[in-house]
């Protein structure tokens, strides 16, 4: 199929709304990917910083995963949840090993779904029907779903609709100021008490949360600010329910999970994404009182394809993968070094290049608002894949598979600096002009 027949099918015979993330004015075609890079459909390389929105935690079709998923389809492709199966008993001890034991004494216990949405859906659900109120907290420039009450737990307007579901959940001002002392974080957590006790019957389901809020524009959120909310949201019966979508799996580098680096201990998790490395697969982990009080209620939930032998599989070599390899190390190591070369971006073009945020292998820069969609293209045009997010979409995201290395870093940098030399000087005729 030709490249222009990829795309006329696209825009004639795919719904428009495709059209929200693909703001390439000439669209990369996609035909193969290996590991850190992607490839077009005349074969050309480029150099993945996005990770397919961070669904690709090891490596772009990495020979473990291949592998282990060709095995799988030719033994057994489907098996519903309604039955047993070896795939999901073999993931699930590997994978609730990952989180830290429990103080409380319980045990974790975990949901498969399939998409971060459904998830979100999932956690939310679980909060409200054990909590026995509708009432969620959840913070302003967050993203958990573009569907549902994930949708309704966003706090960015680009994703959001007037529906039923936005109902009963109550967004609080993010602590996402770069300087958020503790006085400003007391003031929002007493803002966020208040909120309790005069919208709320001063009783909450639970409180949603990403500590490192991604589309929003790559905000880490201080640890004593999630500390403080935790107790507030604990003492109004809630649950906290954190949001490791985008951020779990290794990638801050510090810490498996980004909530372990506030030492908050939540009671619902939601994951997905990387889970997989690509493959549909996403879960919902929770302390297990949570779901013995949920069945005890005699309702069903079912999801036909959660817990499907490919994705578990994927997902099982993959935290193979990460464990093996020391991925969550190199994601450190990296990600110091990757820190240090933007932020040496930012003093070096002050006027384009605002702010830089971030940790591990999750960063975001912060651009001049008029330039950043051009700069997006461009980077794309010199053959490299970033994200753009943030409430003024201004933010490039910084989010390779963790395959990334030095030498993609340092070639990364490089091709910005020039492109951000063109667009200084294009900045300095126009004022000139003016």
């Amino acid at each position: 199929m030709t490249h222009q027949t990829v795309i006329k099918n696209r825009q004639k015979l795919m719904a428009p709304m495709y059209g929200m993330f693909q703001t390439y004015q000439k669209p990369f075609v996609a035909s193969r990917g290996s590991m850190q890079y992607m490839y077009d459909q005349d074969g050309v390389e480029h150099l993945d910083l996005l990770a397919n929105n961070l669904s690709i935690s090891v490596g772009h079709c990495h020979p473990r995963v291949v592998k282990r998923v060709q095995e799988q389809a030719a033994t057994l492709s489907h098996c519903s949840s309604m039955y047993y199966s070896e795939p999901a008993s073999e993931l699930t001890e590997k994978f609730l090993k990952t989180f830290p034991k429990r103080s409380d004494g319980e045990e974790w216990k975990v949901q498969y779904l399939v998409s971060g949405g459904e998830a979100v859906e999932m956690a939310i659900q679980l909060a409200r029907v054990t909590r026995d109120t509708p009432d969620l907290l959840s913070l302003q420039n967050s993203y958990h779903g573009s569907l549902g009450t994930a949708m309704g737990a966003c706090g960015i307007h680009h994703c959001k609709h007037a529906l039923p579901e936005t109902s009963f959940i109550h967004h609080l001002p993010a602590p996402i100021c770069d300087k958020a002392d503790e006085a400003s974080i007391d003031k929002l957590v007493e803002d966020a008490r208040r909120t309790i006790e005069s919208s709320t019957s001063n009783k909450v389901a639970g409180f949603i949360f990403e500590a490192v809020q991604g589309y929003g524009g790559i905000h880490l959120l201080p640890p004593s600010y999630l500390q403080k909310m935790s107790a507030v949201v604990k003492e109004a019966g809630g649950v906290i329910i954190a949001d490791e979508i985008q951020s779990g799996l290794g990638r801050m580098g510090s810490h498996f999970w980004s909530y372990e680096m506030s030492g908050i201990e939540p009671d619902i998790v939601c994951v997905a994404k990387g889970l997989s490395n690509g493959f549909p697969l996403s879960a919902v982990v929770a302390k297990e009182s949570l779901f013995d009080e949920y069945m005890a209620r005699n309702k069903f939930v079912f999801f036909t394809y959660g817990a499907n032998p490919m994705g578990c599989v994927a997902a099982s070599e993959t935290l193979s993968i990460i464990e093996e390899d020391s991925i969550q190390a190199h994601a450190n190591s990296l990600g110091k070094h990757l820190g240090t070369k933007l932020n040496w971006l930012t003093e070096r073009f002050p006027s384009l290049c605002l702010a830089v945020r971030g940790k591990g292998l999750m960063w975001g820069i912060e651009l001049d608002e008029a330039l950043a969609a051009s700069i997006y293209e461009t980077m794309k045009d010199r053959k490299i894949l970033v994200g753009l997010g943030g409430q003024k979409k201004n933010v490039l995201r910084v989010m390779p598979p963790m395959a990334l290395q030095v030498a993609d870093v340092d070639h990364f940098v490089e091709v910005l600096d020039e492109v951000m030399v063109e667009f200084q000087q294009k900045q300095k005729v126009e004022r000139l002009v003016v």
